[in-house]
């Protein structure tokens, strides 16, 4: 990626206990087929992480390693919702993968908690909703990078 060109990585988690169908993966994959629909100079690449915290890991250094954290990049990653824990301490994937993704992007990351999939909320409409966040994510961060050159 050179450095006049944006990139939005976007990631999703695969099957877990009873999800057999994980829909932050769905709302991914939705949102790959239909892009970002915003400008086409912003690349959108997708992945799907295992419910693995060493694979996590293994993973989101090689793509902080790739694309070096830099002005125009986010990683942004889906999560499915989990019910509150009664457990002290609890700590989900998806909360893990947010912060070593900020620790390792200097904060060009974000979570974005999705709920499970059912009968009134489909994988595409979970997709259009992650696509408007996103528009919404990279027209703020455009106001920023505007304001902060002409100061």
């Amino acid at each position: 990626m050179d450095s006049q060109s944006r990139c939005v990585v976007v990631t999703g988690f695969g099957p877990f206990r009873q999800h057999l169908v994980n829909s932050s993966w769905e709302a991914v994959k939705e949102l790959s087929k239909l892009g970002l629909g915003v400008d086409t100079d912003i690349e959108l690449r997708t992945l799907q992480l295992p419910v693995d915290y060493r694979e996590v890991k293994r993973r989101l250094t090689t793509i902080w390693e790739e694309f070096q954290p830099q002005e125009g990049l986010m990683v942004i990653h889906p999560g499915l919702v989990h019910l509150q824990s009664s457990l002290p301490g609890a700590w989900y994937i998806c909360d893990y993968t947010y912060y070593l993704s900020l620790h390792l992007g200097t904060g060009h990351a974000a979570l974005i908690h999705v709920p499970p999939l059912s009968h009134w909320l489909s994988a595409s409409l979970l997709g259009k909703a992650l696509q408007a966040i996103i528009q919404e994510m990279l027209e703020g961060s455009r106001k920023v990078q505007t304001q902060s050159t002409a100061a």
